[in-house]
């Protein structure tokens, strides 16, 4: 896989402990679980309209409601 250089310099990796530790909480499903879900979602036509319907985009909805 060749990597390229991006413009976005955010992280997304997380820890948990915080989480677990304070509130007492850990999730019943994994990231691979999530993925999994979705992807057979759209197999099955769960998300109908999912790339087109501004509901999915929270920056359409906002906008649509006008938002600021």
């Amino acid at each position: 896989m060749k990597q390229r250089r991006r413009t976005d310099i955010r992280s997304y990796h997380i820890n948990s402990d915080k989480i677990k530790r304070e509130l007492d909480f850990a999730p019943s499903h994994s990231i691979e679980d999530a993925v999994r879900d979705l992807c057979q979602a759209f197999r099955d036509g769960k998300l109908p309209n999912s790339f087109d319907d501004d509901g999915y985009y929270n920056v359409r909805t906002m906008q649509a409601i006008g938002a600021k």
